[in-house]
């Protein structure tokens, strides 16, 4: 699992790493980048994983300069030797089943890629909408003004 972070608003992140640690699948490793360029940012990060992600083994690294996200996630990426790999946002919340059904799925099909739908949610963690596949075919675009 890979997880880039940047400055992250630390409600959401505990929210993350606590859906990450209750996952039910169990052959996980955690490889986080932060970006934010700040060691004092870095620690914070840090012991807020020391303290969240319990269950299994994760590495931390920091950049030395903020790199952005995509060469962050590349050098995730590039660091990681997993058969499988899931990339993590910092205000995501997972469902506990997420990597299961994943890793079920890529192995059921054989596939080389596999995707989840999304829920959006609110900052009270009230359910906006059950589907973003459905938003995106209904065309609500008015919900990402």
């Amino acid at each position: 699992m890979l997880l880039a972070t940047y400055r992250p608003n630390d409600r959401y992140l505990i929210e993350l790493l606590k859906s990450i640690n209750n996952q039910t699948y169990k052959n996980i490793e955690l490889f986080v980048c932060d970006d934010s360029a700040s060691p004092e940012i870095s620690s914070h990060i840090l012991d807020m994983l020391n303290k969240f992600i319990r269950k299994f083994h994760f590495e931390f690294d920091k950049n030395e300069v903020n790199e952005g996200s995509n060469k962050t996630f590349e050098k995730l990426t590039q660091q990681s030797n997993a058969d499988y790999l899931a990339f993590c946002d910092q205000d995501d919340i997972w469902e506990i089943d997420k990597i299961e059904h994943l890793v079920k799925t890529i192995e059921i099909q054989k596939a080389v890629l596999c995707y989840s739908d999304l829920s959006v949610i609110n900052s009270d963690n009230k359910l906006i909408f059950s589907s973003f596949r459905k938003i995106k075919k209904e065309g609500c675009s008015d919900f990402w003004r």
